[in-house]
């Protein structure tokens, strides 16, 4: 196994740990980026970032663990 395949199978590993499952991948986060335990206070404290407060307009992608943040960014107007 290379060293990239092993990083992965580690972080992956840990992931599972904190991850929720969603029905259409399961645990195949190969395919998409999962929500996770803590993932609310993640989006607290990026949203209390200035980087946050001073933007103008933001990218968030669609992954599971955003839900939140793209909800609240919304209702932020940006």
């Amino acid at each position: 196994m290379d060293h990239k395949s092993t990083v992965r199978e580690r972080v992956f590993s840990e992931l599972r740990k904190v991850a929720y499952p969603d029905s259409r991948f399961h645990y195949d986060f190969g395919e998409f980026i999962t929500d996770f335990q803590g993932s609310s206070a993640a989006t607290d404290r990026l949203m209390a970032h200035r980087f946050y407060q001073q933007s103008q307009c933001l990218f968030i992608t669609p992954d599971n663990c955003l839900e939140e943040l793209r909800y609240r960014t919304l209702q932020d107007g940006n």
